[in-house]
């Protein structure tokens, strides 16, 4: 358990590799157990083709998706007053999804493409840093 009290720049590039790899593969077997949870919770997000149905999205991310995918606006419908909304959600998210749907329509490519995606971010943050610091109050 030495390796615990090692900074993290200290290691060596292979060994972050494999701390990464080991890390991802749990976190992958991880999203595993909550997909099948979360498919057999909300079946209504995938239809018989496993293909994800855009506008069945919690989060208010459906409209946004079915827009962009469909009609190309980045717009999200406000109903009891049908007004436009045009930045509801930030772009990330939306936009990762949107490109990983035109890519492929399949619930789990999109699932664990975005979840490899965005675990990959966080931990090149966390190795690029030696040392983490809270910011001062403002």
């Amino acid at each position: 358990m030495i390796f615990l009290k090692k900074k993290i720049n200290e290691f060596s590039l292979k060994n972050l590799f494999f701390i990464y790899l080991t890390l991802l593969s749990f976190f992958l077997i991880f999203s595993c157990f909550y997909l099948e949870i979360n498919i057999n919770k909300f079946p209504n997000y995938i239809d018989e083709n496993n293909d994800i149905v855009l506008r069945s999205l919690p989060f208010g991310f459906g409209d946004l998706l079915h827009n962009l995918y469909y009609n190309n606006e980045y717009v999200q419908k406000i109903y009891p007053f049908e007004i436009n909304f045009h930045l509801a959600r930030l772009p990330f998210f939306p936009l990762l999804i949107l490109t990983l749907a035109k890519i492929n329509l399949n619930f789990y490519f999109i699932f664990f493409i975005k979840n490899i995606l965005s675990f990959s971010l966080i931990i090149f943050f966390i190795f690029s840093k030696n040392e983490f610091k809270f910011p001062s109050s403002l």
